[in-house]
């Protein structure tokens, strides 16, 4: 049986919170950033919006730790989006990722 969405919501919460930086370094822990990206293609709005909140939430920690002075976007997300607007940022969101998911 399939999760309901606000247990959803609570695991990728929990992901982003979980989601440890090295010291010194924009570098993040790729199988946790992997299932919030994975989470950004959810059926449900509120899932998808936790996802992205987490993702966005890490990079903006790992810049700080990283003192680059720099914040791209979300690479287009935005989790009220239609499928097809969605789809082709979360291309984005998984190419970054296959790179080996750096800020």
């Amino acid at each position: 049986a399939a999760l309901l969405p606000e247990a959803r919501v609570a695991a990728v919460t929990a992901l982003g919170a979980a989601m440890p930086l090295q010291q010194g370094s924009a570098n993040i822990d790729l199988v946790l950033t992997g299932a919030l990206v994975d989470a950004l293609g959810d059926p449900a709005e509120s899932v998808r919006r936790a996802a992205i909140t987490a993702l966005m939430g890490a990079k903006l920690a790992a810049l700080a730790k990283a003192d680059s002075g720099t914040l791209a976007g979300a690479f287009g997300y935005r989790p009220q989006a239609g499928d097809d607007k969605r789809a082709a940022a979360l291309a984005r969101w998984k190419e970054w990722l296959a790179a080996g998911g750096r800020w």
